[in-house]
């Protein structure tokens, strides 16, 4: 990547997070791995404010969507870019209306998440930029 691409990977289950963490930092990227929404809001708080957050749908502590609206909320010197949400529950209700700018669905080749996130990072603007819903 010819940019200073960043992301946050947070995900319950611990050894999927840091495989995909490894993938992307060998795509030149730097990533914050964590396991659970809580590290991933202090990460923010803390100001690592990556272009990306991808975030499980059920994390054991807190969903997916919650950490998503809590970090649409931030100030933009703080907000993510790009909200990207992985789960393995496609037909759940709740994923229709989670805000989020990409959805992937378990399991997902790391590949595309890759691509797709690249393309989002070079654009300019997201619905990322828009208010809070």
């Amino acid at each position: 990547m010819s940019h200073d691409a960043s992301i946050i990977v947070c995900d319950d289950e611990i050894d999927l997070a840091h495989e995909i963490g490894e993938f992307f930092q060998g795509h030149d990227w730097r990533v914050l791995v964590c396991g659970t929404a809580e590290a991933a809001r202090k990460a923010l708080l803390a100001g690592f404010a990556p272009q990306c957050l991808l975030t499980d749908l059920r994390l054991n502590e807190a969903s997916g969507a919650d950490l998503i609206s809590f970090a649409r909320q931030l100030p933009p010197y703080l907000r993510p870019r790009i909200f990207a949400l992985i789960t393995g529950h496609a037909a759940d209700p709740e994923v229709a209306s989670l805000g989020a700018d990409l959805i992937f669905f378990k399991p997902a080749d790391p590949f595309d998440i890759l691509s797709d996130l690249e393309r989002l990072t070079r654009e300019p603007g997201t619905t990322s930029e828009l208010p809070p819903a």
